[in-house]
């Protein structure tokens, strides 16, 4: 190859350059542009100034609920929630769960499979490290974290507080010294967290506070003692809908009573619901997301009462199942099970319910029976008695008959007389 050559193919390679370097300018522009990827994530809001990739949109979708498939045990964490789940249990028991706990560290084997990808372990990492957001449950949604406002730490006054309460009852001889020490011996806060109310304007915060063994807790324990008591004086109190359901359903309308309105029952959805249930690939239990479909078939069955409206929930349901990658055919294997064992318990209430009522015929009928044996065992006895009345009257009758004193004449006497 000459000089002349040479230059020529360090122009034409300079220029090549040149054009692939400028492409790549121009992508970068692109991508810097571009709007976030249209994902089919409904139960995921962003109302941060963050724009999250698809990946990130993908390991949110699955829930606040969805568990990894861990790599690994930390044994001392492991521990420790055990031991502060079993405070109150007998020692037989804690002894007991120790030895499972210690057979399955030693069984434990690192899963071969994960139930995410490399690129969702990695976006979750991201959304980890982002110390100016917040992801919480969609009631609904996430913020950014300058919308908190930091307030100063009031242990130290709600703590003077208890222990002057304490005190007074101590004095008035309604609690003892452990008790005391007891409203005392915890010291840490209750934790309370926000959920924006998506479907309100401006979006308010839903707070909701956790007392869980905090400062509170055994104050509370003591409260309830004497509320509870209370509570058992009330007449009309509604435990749950299924309970309320159950009873005015059994209300019956008198015959000079007119039915006004009637309250429509059906499965409620709120209408910031995200058709998302716990995600079929968690590291959950089996059992757990079995009980989720018949916990969810049943609720609709009891909850529904019109068989066209009850039907479009099931499939609604189904709908919701689908798209949080539960199986088709364990889904309907399960939906088909609770509906049979549902119905084969209304139909054994109807037929005791008309067993009972056939023996309260029976019954009736027996005490009807009895009455019209009592009934002629009266007459019986009236009849015997009227008997018994003749009889005592024709006895009077005959006692009479010869009984009776005649006037004696004077001849008479004299011819008596004379035959004695």
């Amino acid at each position: 190859m000459n000089k002349h050559d040479k230059k020529e193919k360090e122009k034409q390679e300079e220029k090549h350059q040149i054009k692939l370097d400028k492409l790549i300018n121009e992508k970068k522009i692109k991508d810097t542009n571009k709007t976030p990827p249209n994902i089919d994530t409904p139960n995921v809001v962003n109302n941060s100034d963050v724009i999250l990739t698809e990946d990130q949109l993908k390991v949110l979708s699955k829930g606040l609920k969805f568990a990894l498939t861990p790599r690994s045990i930390n044994i001392v964490d492991l521990i420790t929630n055990t031991e502060n789940s079993l405070n109150n249990v007998p020692n037989v028991t804690k002894q007991l769960v120790v030895s499972e706990i210690s057979t399955f560290i030693k069984l434990w084997k690192k899963p071969k499979n994960t139930n995410i990808d490399v690129k969702e372990r990695k976006a979750l990492k991201e959304l980890k490290n982002m110390e100016n957001i917040v992801i919480t449950q969609a009631d609904k949604g996430g913020k950014d974290k300058n919308i908190y406002e930091e307030v100063a730490n009031p242990t130290n006054l709600i703590k003077t507080k208890i222990s002057t309460l304490a005190d007074r009852l101590l004095n008035l001889k309604r609690i003892n010294t452990n008790m005391k020490n007891e409203f005392l011996s915890i010291e840490d806060l209750p934790k309370i967290r926000g959920q924006p109310k998506l479907h309100k304007k401006e979006q308010p915060m839903r707070l909701i506070t956790s007392t869980r063994n905090t400062i509170l807790s055994t104050l509370s324990k003591f409260a309830f003692s004497f509320i509870k008591q209370l509570r058992e004086t009330l007449k009309h109190t509604i435990c749950n809908t299924s309970k309320f359901i159950k009873e005015i359903s059994n209300i019956k309308i008198e015959e000079n009573d007119n039915l006004i309105s009637t309250i429509d029952i059906r499965w409620y959805r709120k209408e910031t619901a995200s058709d998302r249930l716990l995600d079929y690939n968690s590291h959950h239990n089996k059992a757990v997301k079995i009980n989720i479909i018949n916990n969810m078939t049943s609720r609709i069955i009891e909850r529904t009462k019109n068989k066209i409206q009850q039907q479009e929930d099931l499939n609604k349901l189904k709908e919701i199942l689908v798209k949080s990658n539960y199986p088709t055919y364990i889904i309907n294997k399960c939906m088909k099970n609770t509906i049979q064992l549902i119905n084969t318990k209304i139909n054994g209430q109807r037929e005791t319910n008309n067993t009972n009522n056939n023996i309260n015929n029976s019954n009736n009928n027996i005490n009807n029976n009895n009455n019209n044996i009592n009934n002629n065992n009266n007459n019986i006895n009236n009849v015997d008695n009227n008997k018994n009345n003749n009889k005592i009257d024709q006895n009077n009758n005959n006692k009479m008959k010869y009984h009776i004193t005649l006037p004696f004449s004077d001849e008479d006497k004299h011819r008596l007389s004379k035959r004695h």
